[in-house]
């Protein structure tokens, strides 16, 4: 097996005499670890999303739902580029804190706890960041980006 670096890299590895085989075998051995596991988790994965699935209470789901549907809209009429480029984590060292236009549309005020217990306002949140995420990934590649 032969491997192929840039040829700057090259002289910095040289520069410090390091074992280059001993390195590129102990990080292939890492690849080959992860991707191990990798295939153990993914195995049989869409019986387990399932099964997970039927596990939450109709409530949840209807609130998910709900935030979804919300969350397209708001993204269809109201969003600006930067708002879903921060939602969809594209913005580097920054994260979605919400703002005036995403927290209006979070406000129910059915959302909470149900009697049961269950969380209902983190699944409706959810499902508003999902949806107005899903518009932007379709979006995305049809803005014209223009300096």
């Amino acid at each position: 097996m032969n491997i192929s670096v840039p040829d700057e890299l090259a002289e910095r590895v040289r520069a410090y005499d390091l074992p280059i085989s001993a390195i590129c075998q102990d990080a292939l051995m890492e690849a080959v670890r992860r991707a191990r596991l990798k295939e153990k988790v993914m195995d049989d994965i869409q019986a387990v999303a399932e099964r997970l699935q039927a596990t939450m209470p109709e409530v949840v789901l209807k609130k998910y739902e709900e935030g979804y549907d919300v969350g397209v809209q708001w993204a269809k009429k109201e969003a600006s580029v930067y708002q879903l480029k921060l939602i969809a984590g594209e913005i580097p060292n920054a994260r979605w804190q919400g703002d005036e236009a995403i927290v209006e549309l979070t406000c129910d005020p059915y959302i909470g706890m149900d009697p049961d217990g269950h969380e209902l306002e983190s699944a409706y949140e959810r499902g508003v960041l999902e949806g107005a995420s899903e518009v932007w990934a379709a979006a995305r590649p049809l803005v014209q980006w223009k300096v």
